[in-house]
């Protein structure tokens, strides 16, 4: 890897081309669709990973100068953890590309995204106490001056593995951290997979990557958890697409009243303000204000359906995420 090689490192668009299946988290856990899927495109052997829950950050190293950049190509290394410097450093390598996740636990608990996107860009090395912040490294690009991207999955990992790093599905103690992951061959072991990985409420479901695909043309699949709940159209808002509407939804509070917890996108069902609509979304984010939740949103809703089921209740939304490991805390660090 050359000198200039310490900037971001960019591939084509076609690198994060993805597919995705979701999953409803209140229901037996199924991959069978997956597997179906994978069969029709004539995909026999895969390597599944945890997809976790932070910030996407590339990180580079030639001799002792490393790099931290953004998904966006802006540099982090000055707003991480010190520790997770120091430890690029030292590994056994001269020069190196990975991909990694940045994740924010507190006392040993998986934090928000939300929460580690604010506290990078506050732009202080010096973390509060029982704060850790970690990056798990899950692609190898460069290494020692080859070009591994070139390379199928199942290399790229085992150069991930000559670093030496552990590999932990829960990393609340260690500031760099590789990716735990299983080879799959059958749907019986891709079912037992994502079971043992969807348990972890950290994770937002799993990540699914052909063996045999390079860095630069992988298309890998996506297999997220979903919560569903009962809300009120509010508004319908047209867009410049004739018969799509965006909604903004609401949840009723203690009092009785709707008050908007969503805002859902280019949806073809026509509804009516007052109407109730079955909707589906990733997580449910709470922000909290001198230990109370002033404000509830749920992210990335879809609605899937008209439905006669009576609206919930914020409270309820709130408890229901909690149980089923969806419900994503803000504050103030």
């Amino acid at each position: 890897m050359l000198k200039a090689e310490i900037s971001p490192t960019r591939f084509n668009g076609r690198r994060h081309v993805y597919d995705a299946f979701i999953f409803d988290v209140r229901k037996p856990i199924r991959t069978t669709d997956v597997y179906k899927y994978l069969q029709r495109r004539g995909i026999k052997d895969v390597i599944v990973e945890p997809k976790y829950d932070g910030l996407y950050v590339q990180v580079a190293k030639d001799g002792s100068e490393v790099r931290v950049w953004s998904d966006l190509g802006n540099n982090l290394t000055a707003n991480i953890s010190s520790k997770i410097v120091e430890k690029v450093k030292q590994l056994p390598c001269k020069t190196l590309v990975a991909e990694g996740e940045l994740e924010l636990f507190i006392n040993g608990k998986h934090e928000a995204r939300g929460l580690i996107t604010g506290l990078i860009h506050r732009r202080k090395r010096n973390l509060p106490p029982g704060v850790h912040e970690v990056v798990t490294l899950f692609d190898c690009l460069y290494l020692n001056g080859v070009d591994i991207s070139t390379k199928n999955t199942q290399e790229r990992l085992n150069s991930l593995k000559t670093l030496k790093l552990p590999q932990l599905l829960t990393p609340s103690r260690v500031p760099l951290n590789m990716v735990p992951y299983w080879r799959v061959k059958n749907p019986t072991s891709l079912q037992a997979v994502a079971k043992k990985i969807c348990r972890l409420r950290h994770f937002e479901g799993v990540i699914i990557k052909p063996t045999n695909q390079t860095a630069r043309n992988l298309r890998f699949i996506k297999f997220k958890k979903y919560i569903e709940f009962a809300l009120s159209v509010l508004k319908r808002i047209p867009t410049r697409t004739r018969g799509v509407y965006n909604y903004d939804l609401g949840a009723l509070t203690h009092e009785g009243k709707l008050i908007k917890v969503a805002r859902s996108y280019n949806t073809r069902l026509r509804l009516t303000p007052g109407d109730h609509a079955a909707v589906a979304c990733f997580n449910v984010s709470a922000y909290m204000k001198d230990g109370k939740i002033k404000r509830v949103h749920l992210y990335a809703p879809k609605i899937q359906t008209k439905t006669t089921a009576p609206v919930n209740s914020v409270d309820t939304i709130i408890k229901t995420a909690k149980a089923f490991g969806v419900l994503e805390m803000h504050r103030k660090l």
